[in-house]
């Protein structure tokens, strides 16, 4: 009775595994959105997930090339959803042409996160783009610097993963901090983005993570793109970004800090002194963190001679007393700006 029930079980697994292959050869020759959305449907089906898992290796296919976890109807924070996250793991693991993981606003919980990373991703050798925008509840908080511990790890062992979207995500500066180790040791990421994380550059702590990032774009090797944009960055962190990172890193080229307004840093110009002042610092930035050589310092070295010539010629014909002043800057800024976009376009 025992082997006869074994038999009957074997029979049916194998029965489970054809109808998986037969659905896999269909999705194979369909649309790649095709394939993965054939890998959620057995997922969802609770009886055919617990049949499979222990043959998923050898059902995994060569065409997967991307997985968009928010397009499987799945509630990953179930049991359920764990078990998913297992069987897509190990699918991931053995998938050696998968180069994007696309998790946008899945909300996974760390511990689902846990599982398909160090059972998953970490094991994946093609894996190029891992996209996390806007999961908070995975990366905020104390829970969301495990997280972070986790992602650290992926990028300092990985040699495959080019960029990693975490954008939105509300992480802390503390976890920034763990992140950016992880940064540090990567061996070839290039594309880092961290926009609308309002609050991990805020207060001391910020200061800090923010003096650790900087470090870590001047030891990562790679690293060609950062995104800070909407991250409510202050001075002092633009100013510890551009000293011990921007200026000592040898790869990073775009630099992104678009909406990035704090409400403490705007200051008002409300004389000729304060305008002139402005302008000047912008130059001044511009031949402090370049190059002598470098094509930014010899245009800015131009301009200020250029800005300085008007300002004296504007000073002596109309003066820069009364409210008058507002009119002359306007006009000097616009002479000087057109001036610039000259010069560059004859470089």
């Amino acid at each position: 009775a025992v082997a006869s029930a074994a038999a009957a079980a074997a029979v049916a697994v194998a029965k489970a595994v054809a109808t998986a292959e037969q659905r896999y050869d269909r999705a194979r020759r369909t649309a790649q959105k095709e394939l993965v959305r054939e890998l959620c449907d057995i997922m969802t089906d609770k009886d055919m997930l617990s049949r499979l898992q222990p043959h998923i290796q050898g059902l995994v296919c060569n065409d997967l090339t991307k997985v968009d976890f928010g397009a499987c109807n799945i509630d990953w924070n179930t049991a359920g959803g764990l078990e998913s996250a297992a069987v897509m793991a190990t699918a991931m693991a053995y998938s050696s042409s998968l180069h994007t993981a696309d998790l946008t606003g899945c909300d996974m919980s760390v511990q689902v996160f846990r599982k398909l990373v160090e059972e998953g991703m970490a094991k994946n050798k093609s894996l190029s783009q891992l996209i996390l925008a806007e999961n908070k509840k995975m990366l905020s908080g104390t829970g969301g610097e495990v997280t972070c511990a986790v992602l650290a790890k992926v990028l300092a062992a990985s040699t495959s993963l080019e960029k990693l979207d975490c954008g939105g995500c509300d992480i802390s500066a503390k976890g920034l901090e763990i992140l950016a180790e992880g940064v540090a040791n990567s061996k070839s990421l290039t594309e880092l983005i961290l926009q609308k994380n309002k609050n991990m550059l805020r207060g001391d702590s910020g200061l800090k993570a923010c003096q650790t990032l900087a470090w870590a774009l001047a030891k990562c090797p790679t690293i060609q793109t950062l995104d800070l944009g909407g991250c409510n960055i202050r001075a002092k962190n633009l100013q510890d970004l551009a000293k011990d990172g921007l200026a000592k890193s040898n790869s990073l080229t775009k630099f992104l800090l678009s909406n990035n307004q704090g409400k403490k840093e705007k200051e008002r110009i409300d004389s000729s002194h304060s305008f002139k002042s402005n302008v000047e610092l912008v130059f001044e930035n511009a031949m402090k963190y370049n190059p002598v050589d470098h094509e930014v310092y010899k245009y800015a070295q131009e301009l200020k001679q250029f800005f300085w010539t008007i300002w004296e010629k504007e000073l002596e014909e109309d003066g820069l007393a009364g409210k008058k002043w507002i009119v002359s800057c306007r006009k000097i800024l616009k002479v000087t700006t057109k001036e610039h976009r000259g010069r560059t376009k004859e470089g």
